[in-house]
């Protein structure tokens, strides 16, 4: 058996991974329906990490049925006094398959992307169920899941085989057409491909990128900074020193960092004001107290106002990274929920902390986004309050900002350079040997990719992500994926059938 990959990328940097597994699976024990909660963590270390490169607690949804489900209007709860917590999208889980649900608080739901709960796990044990579009239980831990341990996941046992057919450093062939002479020829199982480029997995394009600091900056509150409360490597940033210590600011504050000038201003007619709180502190591996303790916020409660933050003086026409800190610490469990676009493009959508949620370490309560400088050098962050927001609660929380001048290179791997200003396609074969196909019955493509691919498997296609209906030898992805969702695998899962 062989399986072949046409990969179709449109943007500068690729990476594409992939990986075989033929799995045979039992039912979980227990009496359940056919879905199942078969496996969650709560205290997440960095072992799985989402778009965001965060790593929030997780939820893990297996079908053990004989056919597919459409999660549409499914829900999954913590709260047996909510069951209609969180509801999934359209989304069509296989016999056999498995979904991860990220309990992150994020609240996302939109088909196609990783998917995340608007709720947060709890360590020491609270109710956890998933519910049909009816509101009938299909499968809970009640009244409790035990308590919990770091980078442990708990759930329901199950007897599974797993043949792992190819991993990383797999032999592979590749091609990059300049013609149609090919058709789909190259697809079948006895094609000689020996006049390819030999490689190895991954089939990686990669033009390489260049990550130089700009500046950082950290928020101080006006009555105390700079002494002894701004971040070592940040430079304090503190709102003009002409408004008393009690007065919400209405003007904007510019100041400038090395020759780049940043503006801080609040949607009318609202004012910003600046906090220093007692908490959060230094603890285990949360290092960064300064960063979190002070801060600028909107002072709008009811609508969706918010923080604009203009930058000047960044190197124009150019790609940077940013991120920004968001988190107040108090002691009220009532959500922030806010919105952040760069360059009036959406960046950040439902960012949500809870103040009584206290760091276990610096990853939290920030996020990361890739913006593009215009011409004249200049970007516009701006956080704006969802109207989700409790009642009467601030949304916009503004703590610290790192800046960072994204480089691209040359192509430096033989994919790159294969097809740099040449073809979009790429043309890529891995073989793999089974003994006994007939002792599985389903098989998992583990796919990470940026822009879009088509998967066969001796000849026929099996999976396809934002590919064209008619594909060519020179054809692009139908849509320009973000770098960001090339950083996490997707499993594609389909049961074995004749041919395969």
């Amino acid at each position: 058996m062989k399986s072949l990959i046409a990969v179709t990328p449109k943007s500068a940097r690729r990476v594409i991974r992939s990986a075989l597994l033929l799995v045979l699976l039992s039912l979980p024990c227990g009496s359940y329906g056919a879905l199942t909660i078969s496996e969650f963590l709560t205290s997440n270390g960095g072992g799985l990490r989402d778009e965001d490169l965060e790593s929030p607690d997780w939820i893990e949804i297996y079908n053990s049925g004989p056919g597919a489900v459409n999660l549409s209007g499914w829900r999954l709860t913590d709260d047996a006094g909510d069951l209609a917590k969180w509801t999934f999208p359209a989304t069509n889980l296989p016999a056999g398959g498995y979904l991860v649900v990220f309990a992150s608080g994020k609240n996302r739901a939109n088909v196609g992307w990783p998917l995340h709960a608007n709720f947060q796990l709890n360590d020491d044990g609270e109710y956890l169920a998933l519910l049909q579009p009816g509101g009938t239980v299909e499968h809970s831990y009640a009244p409790t899941y035990p308590n919990q341990r770091a980078n442990i996941s708990y759930g329901l046992a199950a007897v599974t085989t797993t043949t792992s057919l190819i991993s990383s450093g797999a032999t592979s062939r590749v091609l990059v057409p300049t013609s149609g002479a090919l058709g789909t020829m190259w697809t079948a199982t006895a094609f000689n491909d020996a006049a390819w480029t030999a490689g190895n997995t991954p089939a990686s394009y990669s033009v390489g990128i260049t990550i130089t600091p700009v500046f950082s900056l950290d928020v101080n509150d006006r009555s105390t900074a700079p002494a002894g409360v701004t971040e070592a490597g940040f430079s304090s940033f503190v709102i003009n020193s002409n408004v008393s210590a009690t007065a919400i600011q209405t003007q904007a504050t510019v100041r400038v960092f090395g020759g780049i000038t940043v503006t801080v201003s609040n949607t009318a007619p609202h004012g910003y004001d600046d906090r220093l709180r007692a908490a959060p502190l230094n603890s285990g591996a949360f290092t960064e107290s300064l960063l979190l303790r002070d801060y600028l916020s909107s002072q709008d409660i009811t609508g969706t106002g918010g923080l604009d933050i203009g930058l000047t003086g960044l190197s124009a026409n150019q790609p940077h990274r940013f991120t920004v800190w968001s988190y107040e610490g108090q002691a009220t469990a009532t959500p922030r929920v806010s919105d952040w676009f760069a360059n009036g493009n959406l960046v950040k959508s439902n960012y949500t902390f809870t103040p009584n949620a206290t760091p276990t370490s610096n990853e939290q309560f920030r996020f990361t986004f890739d913006a593009v400088a215009t011409g004249s050098g200049a970007a516009l962050i701006s956080g704006r309050r969802d109207a989700t927001s409790s009642a009467s609660a601030i949304g916009v929380y503004f703590n610290a900002l790192k800046i960072e001048r994204l480089t691209p290179q040359a192509a430096t791997n033989a994919l790159g350079t294969l097809m740099l200003s040449n073809n979009a396609s790429a043309y890529v074969r891995v073989p793999f040997n089974v003994a006994n196909p007939n002792a599985f019955q389903t098989l998992k493509l583990r796919m990470r990719y940026d822009d879009g691919f088509i998967a066969y498997l001796n000849g026929q296609v099996v999976a396809s992500r934002n590919a064209p209906g008619s594909p060519q030898w020179n054809s692009t992805a139908t849509t320009a994926a973000a770098d960001s969702q090339s950083l996490v695998y997707e499993d594609i899962i389909f049961t074995n059938a004749p041919g395969l």
